[in-house]
Formats: structure tokens, sequence, C-alpha cells
């Protein structure tokens, strides 16, 4: 049992640790140049649906079809995702391992909570070994099949090994949790589960933009005057009491412009921003008052979004 528990688990964890830094020195492509159509260039008579439609305009018949073919795919990804999940989960009881894990966790804690814990810790292993194929697939190659990621193979593995370990973290104590209430009040306990699902939700939103956020990016100040202080502006007459304006540069993870353009999001106190959207320099700011109506917590236009996705994440 300790020779399943501290061989073949982590000796494949170990292997995909050692291909990220064969292949880190793969050199991410650069980005395409953003083409801003006439129509939607900023100015006195700016209207966001005509410029929306002259962004589509600029769309070929190949390119209308490639987008459509990813975001349907997407959708199927979604139903593959679910089955290849309850397929290696079937696995490990069929195979007995989730039975060895259970006996692992208890030989090592003797207390309940812990033994739930590590239990947990070896099967999100298990899982994301297992269905690391699906998540290369999903997560890196179609991504830069189609374009939408500059990011090296060793910076994305990396990024999901950190999701991994985030998840043994954050989602054991939430199992630990959900356990202990099942135990303690067997009658009850859809209910007060519920409750505490909802609730460290709850807290993963709160606590993520300040301490899970920077794990995956850097953050930096920005410091130019002529584009933080209209952000700033217009966060207040929006009703974001923001002080201060970070970027993040999302250019390693994703190529195209148009999604993170313009985009300014409220965290506390601060606002973040795309650091390929600060490199447009005033001609984002140019169109920032032309939006300032229709904002909401997030300010601004964010055409085309698509969040970078890691193979493992709670």
């Amino acid at each position: 049992m300790l020779r399943y528990a501290f061989g073949v688990l982590p000796r494949l964890l170990a292997f995909l640790l050692l291909l990220s830094g064969l292949l880190g020195a793969q050199t991410p492509p650069s980005s395409p140049t953003l083409q801003i159509p006439a129509a939607a260039q900023a100015g006195p008579g700016f209207d966001p649906e005509t410029a929306t439609r002259a962004y589509l305009a600029t769309l070929g018949p190949e390119q209308r079809a490639r987008s459509d073919s990813y975001f349907e795919g997407g959708n199927w990804l979604i139903l593959w995702d679910f089955l290849y999940g309850a397929a290696i989960s079937i696995l490990l009881l069929w195979a007995r391992l989730s039975a060895r894990m259970r006996a692992l966790a208890e030989l090592i804690a003797r207390r309940k909570p812990l033994a739930t814990w590590l239990y947990w810790a070896q099967y999100s292993i298990a899982l994301f070994v297992l269905g690391f194929p699906l998540a290369v697939y999903e997560g890196f190659v179609r991504e830069h099949q189609y374009g939408l990621s500059n990011q090296t193979f060793a910076a994305w593995l990396i990024d999901g090994c950190k999701g991994l370990g985030l998840n043994i973290v954050l989602g054991g104590l939430a199992v630990m949790a959900l356990f202990g209430i099942v135990h303690r009040l067997s009658r009850t306990w859809h209910v007060w589960g519920a409750g505490v699902a909802i609730l460290f939700q709850m807290i993963l939103i709160l606590i993520s933009p300040a301490f899970i956020a920077p794990m995956l990016n850097k953050y930096t100040p920005l410091t130019d005057s002529r584009i933080r202080n209209p952000i700033l502006r217009i966060a207040r007459q929006n009703g974001i009491s923001a002080t201060n304006v970070y970027q993040v540069d999302a250019s390693r993870q994703m190529s195209t412009h148009g999604r993170v353009l313009r985009r300014t999001v409220a965290t506390g106190k601060s606002c973040w921003m795309w650091k390929s959207g600060v490199r447009h320099g005033p001609r984002v700011v140019a169109e920032f008052p032309e939006r300032r109506g229709r904002g909401g917590r997030g300010s601004g236009a964010d055409p085309a979004q698509h969040p970078h996705r890691p193979p493992a994440r709670f």
C-alpha cells in the first residue's frame, strides 16, 4: 500500500513536471495587431451597436465558420468532460484504487477529517493524471489550433499544477466540512451541506482577486496617469470606489487583443486592466467615456472574451 502511495501517482506527476521543464524554452508566437474599423473609432457619435457590427463585418465566412466551430465544439466538450470524469471515477472504484486510497488515508491519519482530506488529495492527483490527455487537448492543443493562446506548454502545465494545488487545499477543506456534516447530521445534511457549499463559494469569490489570481498572473501598478486617471474617474461614476489601477499581462495566455482590449474590473478598492489593452494607450482611454453609461461592476466592452482554463480547477 505504501508502495502504491509513493509509487505510481507521484512518479507520473514528477514526469509531467519534468516534461514542463524540458519544454520551458519554447517561445510563444507574437500577438496579431488589432485593426479597429472606422465605425468603431472613438468620437462624439460613437455607438456601441454600430461598432460591434463593424467588428463582426471584418470577419470573413471562414472566420465565422471557425468561430462557430470553436464554440459549438466547446459545448460538446462539456459533455465529454463529464463522461470522461465519470469514467475515471468508475475505474477507480472498479479497480479498487479508491478503496486503497481510503485505507491509506485512514492508516496515516486516525482523525476522520484529516483522513478525508488525505483521500481527497490522492483522488485529485489521480483525476489530474488520468484526465491529463483530455486536458492537454482541451486547454492547450485546441486553444493553439484556434489561435487563442500564446502560452507555452511549460507555462500551461505549471498553471495546471498550481490549480491542482489549490484544488487539493481549498477543495479538501470543503470536502472535510461536507463529510463532517453528513456524519453528524444524517437527517438534515442536505440542507446544511447546501448552506456550507454556498458559504465556501462566497469565500472563494472573496479571496480570488487578492490571493488566487496573483498566483496565476503578475499584477503591477499602472503608472501612466493618462490611462489611470480616466479609468478611476469612470469607475467612480459607475459606483466603483477604486483608488488604484493594476495591469496584468494576459498576452502570454491569450493572443486575441479584442477580448482583453477594454476591461476594467473592481477588486475591493482597486481596478485591474489587461496589459494588452494598456499598450494601446490613449486610444483606450478615448473610448472609455462613450461607454461609461453602460458600465456595471465591470466597465467597458469585452468582445470575443474567452477565459483560459487550466487542466485542474476548483
